[in-house]
């Protein structure tokens, strides 16, 4: 099944790497194919420090989690 990740999913999953959302990025194995535009990435560090300060994550918690979340997800260019 192919599925698009917004940004909205993709906090929610960090936030929360327990959560069904967290589950599914982070955990799905194959079942998935996940996509995204690059500008997620930008939200993402945009948005860090908020972030760490709500999930209370040090810099590498918060690297790790994000890593884990959007390891799985193929990225397209906007244009």
């Amino acid at each position: 099944m192919r599925l698009i990740v917004d940004t909205n999913i993709a906090f929610s999953g960090i936030l929360n790497s327990n959560s069904r959302i967290g589950e599914l990025l982070i955990k799905s194995k194959d079942y998935f194919s996940f996509f995204s535009v690059d500008q997620l990435k930008i939200e993402l560090q945009k948005h860090k420090e908020k972030i760490k300060k709500i999930a209370n994550y040090s810099e590498e918690e918060y690297i790790e989690v994000k890593e884990l979340a959007i390891s799985k997800i193929k990225y397209f260019c906007k244009k």
